[in-house]
């Protein structure tokens, strides 16, 4: 599933029906955040969810520190949002955008190559590559057939519009060997599947081992 690495810097924090800028409107994120984790957790609403934060010592006394009114939605909303801010990683990838050429070896290069060669850079590219489009999830072929997942209607859940059936945000691939399952409904486990599926059901390809 979407890391939360990079967040702020990502179009939404949904992969497909909320289109809230993390950045632009960190708190009303933050409590959608809330209210799905108190949800998890069977409080179902997000006084409960709050009051169960009071009960944490450690929380409380931090909070108290911080905010002179202590745990409310605000603050819940203001400390979450300083934290995906800090969500920030810098690789060798990060570097040979920056220009260093030798930051990526021979093989990789020859990787990133393949992976623009092929078409994937369409939708995934950018700094994270993707995180900043929405897509329909199936642009040759109908994507169920792969996954054996029912159909999602994705965006059309929210905006009612036939020309978002099966539209979801495009996730960034940073980190994505260590964020299985994959697609939007966590239908694929393995990240080569997830790849031959991508290039079958996006691009109308049957990728070579290599």
């Amino acid at each position: 599933m979407q890391a939360m690495r990079y967040i702020r810097l990502c179009q939404s924090s949904k992969i497909d029906r909320t289109a809230i800028r993390t950045a632009a409107n960190p708190l009303a994120a933050s409590l959608r955040m809330i209210v799905m984790s108190a949800n998890r957790r069977h409080h179902p609403d997000l006084p409960s969810a709050l009051a169960a934060i009071r009960l944490l010592p450690d929380l409380q006394a931090r909070f108290a520190a911080l905010y002179k009114d202590g745990v409310t939605a605000a603050n819940w909303g203001r400390a979450l949002t300083a934290y995906q801010e800090r969500l920030l990683t810098t690789s060798a990838f990060d570097r040979f955008l920056q220009g260093e050429s030798t930051a990526l070896d021979a093989g990789q290069q020859h990787g990133l190559q393949v992976f623009i060669d092929s078409g994937c850079a369409g939708c995934h590219n950018g700094r994270l590559l993707g995180g900043s489009s929405y897509q329909r999830f199936g642009m040759v072929d109908d994507y169920t057939r792969h996954t054996g997942s029912p159909e999602d209607i994705g965006r059309m859940a929210l905006t009612g519009n036939e020309a978002d059936r099966r539209v979801f945000k495009v996730p960034s691939l940073r980190h994505a060997v260590q964020t299985a399952p994959y697609f939007h409904d966590g239908s694929v486990a393995s990240l080569d599947k997830a790849i031959t599926i991508m290039a079958q059901v996006q691009l109308g390809k049957q990728l070579a081992d290599e």
